[in-house]
């Protein structure tokens, strides 16, 4: 009960937070649901999301949940609100009980006869649609209700993370959306498990309706929220804050033509929970961690990978631009471009990725800037372009490219990047050491990764190996120069031809098979003496 008492509080402050905005009451949400959270809140955003739709959990004299019940409308003192569920992989397939007892929720929410009741209304549009398409009624009405939505089973990840960094393979956002369709459009709850649902169409044409649902359940959503428990992870540590909850608003805005408010909900301090928007909680988390300066030089403490994970940050800044381009504005560039490009805290950044011998991370995350400034996210004066540019393309010739997907497979980027130089007479030369470094990648025989001359296998800021010949398999094991010094190794996969590699545990077999021998007999004897 004390879980839901939260959970119901700040659904009130979520709404009541809207209504003072707006001066009305959402109608629909869509609400995000990690495993991790879940367990960290104990139930927390599903207790927020039932009494979203006026429905609590009925509990045992043990203090169980053991159904729900409908709060009267009276009681609940506003309409009953309809909000659609995006649980990920992971959720769905530790907290199946959970998924159920939501969905057992939307049913009751349902059946209460209200004229303002906004799920009963929706699904009673829905139905209409799917009985005009030859879906039976009971059928129609099951589908029409399905709240929860995401990847089928088997499946994780929305995928949208991979195409938003592989930005030189899309130019409208619509097509970042619709693999987030595809991905997240299967139906759980009402009787379905995720499964392919498809109709025929009176002429007999086969029509999969799992799509048609699913934008039909996310349109209309006034927000987007997820749920913040701890203070390890935030909006731009990782990449499953954006690819869910950003990919929500994304999928909202291509249905509605507008980005909905994006909340958080912080459970960070239970004595406190708060609603907060996406755009002050990512402040807050940038000025307390990446552009701190403490903050930088422990993390550089942590070499490569410290600088690794630096490089990750400016990726998820990216996700959420191009997911919520509202909650990532220019101030947000331009102070990780003073603090990382410009050293406004005279940290000597630069040097300080070159101790942690990855300045690839540093290169990725220039090109990362450079990149949002051509797809048009992100627009500085031109001497930012320009020194972005020159920082980008003295990397490259210091330590051959990064290659990661935004990089030496990004020819739209080398054309823009190297027509800011060539405009500058001051750049021209860097121009083409860029252009130097990129042949180098494509045509490997021609020249070395380094400036110093010295063969060495470039390693992306992902932390990714290309092959080589020095690193290809079949190699020697290591990476070698052209005075034949060793530069590094290679891990080689090593064993024999069959089903395994493993040497076979003689003695052990042996001993085992005399120990059951040894209890044959036994038995034998007991039973001849019975």
């Amino acid at each position: 009960p004390g879980i839901y008492a939260m959970g119901a509080k700040l659904a009130k402050e979520l709404t009541e937070g809207y209504r003072k905005r707006h001066g009305v009451y959402p109608d629909k949400l869509t609400m995000n649901l990690f495993a991790i959270e879940t367990i960290r809140h104990e139930g927390v955003m599903e207790s927020q999301i039932m009494h979203l739709m006026g429905i609590r959990p009925q509990w045992d004299e043990r203090g169980r949940v053991i159904g729900v019940e409908a709060l009267p409308r009276s009681d609940l003192g506003r309409q009953r609100i309809d909000v659609t569920i995006l649980p990920t992989g992971l959720y769905r397939d530790l907290f199946p009980n959970l998924m159920v007892l939501l969905d057992n929720a939307v049913s009751l929410a349902r059946e209460q006869k209200e004229e303002d009741n906004a799920i009963r209304a929706n699904v009673s549009r829905t139905k209409e649609l799917l009985l005009e398409k030859g879906i039976e009624e009971e059928r129609a009405e099951r589908l029409a209700s399905v709240r929860i939505f995401t990847e089928e089973p088997g499946s994780y990840g929305t995928g949208i993370d991979t195409v938003i960094t592989m930005s030189n393979t899309w130019s409208k956002e619509s097509q970042v959306s619709e693999v987030y369709f595809r991905r997240m459009g299967h139906p759980f709850g009402q009787g379905f498990w995720g499964e392919r649902v498809v109709t025929r169409s009176p002429s007999g044409d086969r029509e999969e309706v799992n799509g048609l649902l699913f934008k039909r359940a996310l349109s209309g959503s006034r927000m987007a929220v997820h749920s913040s428990s701890g203070n390890l992870f935030a909006t731009l540590d990782n990449d499953d804050y954006f690819q869910y909850l950003g990919g929500a608003a994304m999928a909202i805005r291509a249905l509605d033509g507008k980005t909905p408010e994006v909340y958080i909900t912080d459970i960070s301090n239970p004595a406190l929970p708060k609603q907060e928007a996406l755009d002050k909680a990512m402040g807050r988390e940038m000025r307390t961690r990446y552009l701190n300066p403490e903050w930088i030089k422990g993390m550089m403490k942590e070499g490569y990978a410290g600088a690794k994970f630096m490089h990750q940050v400016i990726e998820h800044l990216w996700g959420w631009q191009v997911t919520v381009p509202e909650a990532v504005d220019a101030a947000k560039w331009n102070e990780m471009y003073e603090t990382y490009v410009l050293d406004k805290n005279g940290l000597e950044v630069k040097r300080l990725f070159g101790q942690a011998r990855n300045m690839w991370a540093y290169q990725s995350m220039v090109a990362r800037m450079i990149e949002s400034v051509r797809k048009g996210y992100w627009k500085p004066e031109r001497e930012v372009v320009e020194t972005l540019s020159k920082e980008y393309a003295e990397a490259a010739k210091a330590v051959g490219l990064a290659c990661c997907d935004h990089t030496c497979n990004n020819p739209l980027l080398t054309k823009f990047t190297a027509s800011v130089l060539l405009s500058v007479p001051g750049l021209r030369t860097h121009a083409q050491d860029l252009m130097k470094a990129l042949d180098r990648v494509k045509n490997p025989a021609r020249g070395s990764g380094r400036a110093d001359g010295s063969a060495s296998p470039q390693m992306s800021a992902a932390g990714k190996m290309p092959r080589t010949p020095q690193s290809a398999p079949g190699g020697q094991g290591k990476d070698t120069g052209r005075d034949g010094k060793v530069e590094g190794y290679e891990m080689q996969e090593v064993g024999t031809a069959g089903a395994s590699s493993a040497p076979i545990p003689y003695l052990f077999i042996a001993g085992f098979l005399g120990v059951v021998l040894l209890l044959a007999l036994g038995w034998r004897r007991r039973r001849g003496g019975a």
